[in-house]
Parts: structure tokens; sequence; C-alpha cells
């Protein structure tokens, strides 16, 4: 098992549990995140408050891990998450009501950690299933 995929496995093992600070803290401190809608958080402070968001929207988040690829200081991953709408969705500079129901998406991402501290410098999320989260929240016609 390599680096990446230990790092990426303790992110979202810290994000199920909740620990935010502990998520932040695999970042570097002037790391950059950028969310699906490509939205960025620069450092630590910002990114910790995009997660904090994410979790109040849905409490019972919980994500598992389909995919690594690694190759030096980069990675791309592949996954799905679940949970309950239960408070205001971010989306981009705007947020969704609660809608208390439960979703399930899948995402993608790439990132990069510096060879030194082995901190985490940037991450992008490239694909969350937006127009399937859209639907199941309601948001959006299912599909015919």
């Amino acid at each position: 098992m390599g680096d990446w995929r230990m790092r990426v496995e303790r992110a979202l093992e810290l994000e199920n549990r909740g620990d935010i600070d502990g998520v932040a803290a695999l970042y570097a401190p002037d790391a950059a995140y950028v969310d699906a809608t490509g939205t960025e958080y620069r450092g630590r402070a910002a990114i910790a408050d995009f997660y904090r968001r994410n979790r109040a929207a849905f409490p019972d988040f919980q994500a598992k891990l389909d995919r690594v690829i690694e190759e030096g200081e980069w990675v791309a991953f592949q996954g799905s998450w679940t949970g309950t709408h239960r408070g205001p969705q971010p989306l981009g500079e705007t947020s969704v009501a609660p809608t208390g129901r439960r979703v399930e998406a899948a995402f993608v991402g790439i990132g990069q950690a510096s060879n030194e501290t082995g901190l985490v410098v940037n991450m992008r999320m490239i694909v969350v299933d937006q127009l399937g989260l859209m639907r199941q929240l309601g948001l959006l016609p299912t599909r015919p």
C-alpha cells in the first residue's frame, strides 16, 4: 500500500468520524482545496470551514474509497459517499436548504503532496455527481 492510499484512507476515516481538525491537519498551512463547483479554499482554516459546512449539511456523512492511482507526489482517487441532508448544503456561493433526504454521490479527485513534509498542498475534487445529488434532494426531476 502506497503513501497516497494511506493518506486518502486516513482523511476519509477522519472525515467519517467528523474530525475536521484532523482532516485539516493533513493539509499544508497554505494548501488549496478546490471543490467540484470550482470554488477555491486556501489555507487550513478555509479548508476546515468547507469540511465543517459539509458535515453540518450531512451530519451522518460516510465516504468509502474505491480506487487510488498514485505517481510520486500526485494522486487520483475515486469513491462514493452517503449522508442525510439535515443542514444547508454549500453549493459554490449559495446553499440548498435541508431536505431530510438520504443521498449517495460518487466523487473523483486529484491531489498533490509535498515530498518534503508529506502534507497535501493541492486538492481538487474533479467530479462530485452534482446532477444525481440534486435529483436525490428533489431539486431536479428524476429520470423518466
